[in-house]
């Protein structure tokens, strides 16, 4: 019954939209409103810095809607940007994940004293810490008096924990 009720709304969605795997753009083939033309580009970036679209009153972001158009399914989890651009929604870019694997596959937060994530300068101990969070636990990576093996020991967890090549990035 679910499954019916999702082919309907999938092939319903691919007679109103199209996307394009090589460029990741949604264009109109339906005019729904006055704020839709057939052949433009669907959607714009939102506050949060991905884009959406609204199709018949329900709010899509993009990426998750061309994981729907290509697979016919909704994804399982999470769908990951693999460069971190929230707008490049290439089908090449896109990945499904779990929350876990997703939160391998994050950005510098902009509150980073040391410019690598897991990395910290602890006052009291007036030493370089590390540590990496795996599946919602913490665990020391430990105290150095040099900020280069504080990130090595935190490059090194990277791989060990199967974190991805572009987490920590700067952009």
């Amino acid at each position: 019954m679910i499954g019916e009720v999702l082919g309907k709304c999938v092939e319903e969605l691919r007679a109103i939209v199209s996307y394009s795997k090589e460029s990741g753009e949604i264009v109109w083939l339906k005019k729904l409103g006055a704020r839709t033309t057939i052949g433009e580009v669907a959607g714009s970036v939102a506050a949060d810095g991905y884009l959406h679209v609204v199709i018949k009153g329900k709010v899509w972001k993009q990426h998750r809607l061309a994981y729907l158009l290509v697979t016919g399914n909704l994804p399982p989890d999470q769908v990951d940007h693999i460069n971190g651009d929230r707008a490049d929604n290439r089908w090449s870019n896109l990945r499904c994940v779990s929350n876990s694997e997703n939160g391998k596959n994050v950005k510098l937060p902009t509150t980073s004293t040391s410019g690598v994530i897991g990395v910290s300068w602890h006052t009291r101990d007036l030493k370089w810490v590390a540590y990496i969070t795996v599946q919602g636990e913490r665990k020391s990576l430990g105290y150095y008096t040099n900020k280069g093996a504080a990130i090595n020991a935190r490059r090194a967890a990277e791989v060990e924990y199967g974190f991805h090549e572009n987490h920590g990035r700067d952009t």
